[in-house]
């Protein structure tokens, strides 16, 4: 099965170094869905996605009295921590990893931006560009040999 816009090469590549996504609430959102990625990311099965560890939900445990120590509205402090985005901020707290996301930091108190978590919790964050210029990906258009 081919991936939309070489998730498939960027699959490969993180599968080769044992990286991949937090299986709970983030495999959730993503295969949750009608849309290539969802199809594509469900196909995978559910090795794709990393299992919590004791690490993560540590990281979790920080996460959560980060949030709730804000000034962010109720709803707000609820999408984010019964969300994927809660998760991926634990994960990569835990485990020393860059967060790939699209989102940018934001003042708002209604809504809780990954990118400001990962600020305030020493998180390293990337844009997808960014992250693939320093993953140095190619994708190359026609056949493949």
């Amino acid at each position: 099965t081919r991936g939309p816009s070489g998730w498939e090469s960027i699959h490969r590549e993180l599968s080769a170094r044992r990286q991949r996504s937090h299986r709970g609430d983030v495999g959730t959102e993503v295969t949750t869905g009608a849309d290539d990625l969802s199809v594509w990311a469900g196909a995978r099965g559910d090795g794709f996605f990393l299992p919590p560890d004791a690490a993560m939900l540590a990281g979790f445990g920080q996460v959560s009295t980060w949030v709730i120590g804000q000034s962010y509205t109720a709803r707000a402090i609820d999408l984010f921590s019964q969300g994927a985005d809660s998760y991926l901020a634990a994960h990569a707290l835990a485990h020393r990893i860059t967060v790939v996301t699209h989102e940018k930091p934001e003042n708002s108190k209604s809504m809780v931006k990954i990118p400001n978590a990962c600020v305030a919790l020493g998180v390293a964050f990337a844009t997808p560009f960014e992250m693939l210029r320093r993953e140095r990906a190619r994708f190359v258009l026609g056949k493949t040999p």
